[in-house]
C-alpha cells in the first residue's frame, strides 16, 4: 500500500517464529530489500543466496544503513527480491504442491 511505497528498505528483526514468513516476501514483492534476522529469513532465502541478514543489533544497523545508502546494494537487491518473490506465488506454489502430490501418486 501506501506506505510501501514510500519504503526504501523492509526491517524483519524477528528473533522467532516459524514457517516462511508472509511480510517479507510482500515486500520482497513489491521491489523492497529486506534486511533480516536468520529466523524472518527462514524458509524464504536458500543459504547464502541473501546478502542482508544480521544477527545482531550492531549487524542490523550496519545491513540497514548499508542497503539505504548504497545504490548499487539497494539495485541488486531490489531485483534479486522480485526473482526471490517468484516462488511464492500462487502459480509456483501450485506448481510445487502438484509435483508434491503427483509424486506421492506415483509411490
Amino acid at each position: 500500500g501506501a506506505v510501501l511505497e514510500r519504503a526504501r528498505v523492509f526491517v524483519a528483526p524477528l528473533r522467532f517464529g516459524a514457517g516462511m514468513k508472509g511480510k517479507v516476501v510482500y515486500a520482497l514483492a513489491h521491489g523492497i530489500p529486506v534486511v533480516a534476522t536468520p529466523v524472518a529469513a527462514e524458509g524464504i532465502f536458500e543459504p547464502g543466496e541473501w546478502d542482508a541478514i544480521a544477527s545482531t543489533p550492531a549487524e542490523l544497523a550496519a545491513q540497514i544503513a548499508r542497503v539505504h545508502e548504497d545504490r548499487a546494494v539497494w539495485e541488486s537487491l531490489v531485483q534479486q527480491g522480485l526473482s526471490v518473490a517468484q516462488r511464492f506465488t500462487p502459480e509456483a506454489v501450485g506448481r510445487a504442491l502438484d509435483d508434491v502430490l503427483l509424486g506421492l501418486e506415483r509411490r
